[in-house]
């Protein structure tokens, strides 16, 4: 049997991770300032100030939810992506000692996505 992509509902998962790699990405540029300091190469994230920082990761998390009408599980799905990356909304990353409790947390989004999508299946 001939099978076809479902263009609509890669077209919701697309628009609904795509802000949540970027988001993860800056979260994760913002925590090497002092690196890109003495390299002497600031990148667009660690020249912001904490409020438009802080005010971009909102954006982008709340950004996530205009892939909505065409994610396969609609709301659910988006709620098990979102509930991994709450977190890079509401934490400065400085906040987070561990560099590697930083990783894990910018991934987090990842693997609450991959159980939406089990859950779902």
């Amino acid at each position: 049997a001939d099978e076809c992509i479902d263009w609509i509902a890669l077209l919701g998962i697309w628009l609904s991770t795509f802000p949540l790699l970027l988001l993860d990405s800056i979260w994760l540029d913002r925590r090497d300032m002092s690196a890109d300091a003495a390299f002497e190469r600031a990148t667009f994230v660690s020249k912001m100030t904490v409020v438009g920082f802080q005010r971009l990761r909102v954006v982008l998390f709340l950004l996530a939810l205009v892939g909505v009408p065409w994610l396969p599980g609609g709301i659910v799905m988006a709620a098990w992506f979102m509930l991994g990356a709450v977190w890079l909304a509401i934490l400065e990353p400085s906040r987070l000692h561990a560099e590697a409790g930083r990783v894990w947390l910018a991934a987090l989004w990842r693997f609450t996505g991959l159980l939406g999508v089990l859950t779902l299946a």
